[in-house]
Order: C-alpha cells, then structure tokens, then sequence
C-alpha cells in the first residue's frame, strides 16, 4: 500500500521502470489526477488512466493520460442495449455507431 499521488514514493517502488501504467482510482478524482501527474513526471511511456466523468477525463488527458477510458460509462450502454431483450451482444465502435447480434426469432 502506497500513496500513489507522492512522485517520491513512485519513484521509490519502481514506477519510473514501468512501460504502461493504469490508474484505477475509483471515486477520488484527486487522487487520480495526481497520480496520473506523477506517472507523467516519472517519464511512463504509456499511461492509462479511468474516468468516471466527461470532465475528469479531460483533465487526466490534459496532465498526460495516453488513454482515458470510462468502464462504468461503456458498461452502463452496454446493459441498456442488452436489456431491452433485442441485443445478446453489443459492441459501440464509436459514439455514432455500435452492432451487435439477436436471437434469430427477432429477425422473423
């Protein structure tokens, strides 16, 4: 267990030697935010970083995230298509266009 926002403590388990890093801070978007930094300070090639809102992820990219990506957002879109019984599997490709697949007897 480590305070992950300290580039010192970082530093000091070996975090600078990474090639990608993820941070999966879940509620404390400060805590994100300076870790994120901190990875970014240390010279991580490639930082992935979760978001739990449009705006926290702006943030986390413009501190040096590579990649924000938003699973309980993803998830969430997911379950609605697949609750409303006409999708077994959905898959968003971008905001503008997904495809999925049904059971056959909703084709018919």
């Amino acid at each position: 267990q480590a305070d992950t926002t300290n580039t010192r403590t970082l530093k000091q388990i070996g975090a600078g030697d990474a090639v990608t890093a993820v941070v999966c801070i879940g509620t404390g978007i400060e805590a994100s935010v300076l870790t994120t930094t901190a990875l970014v300070d240390l010279g991580v090639k490639n930082i992935w970083a979760k978001a739990i809102t449009a705006a926290h992820g702006r943030i986390l990219q413009r501190v040096g995230a590579h990649n924000v990506v938003y699973p309980e957002a993803e998830m969430g879109s997911r379950v609605a298509h697949l609750v409303t019984g006409q999708m077994l599997e959905f898959l968003a490709l971008d905001d503008d266009f997904g495809f999925g697949h049904g059971r056959s007897s909703d084709y018919s």
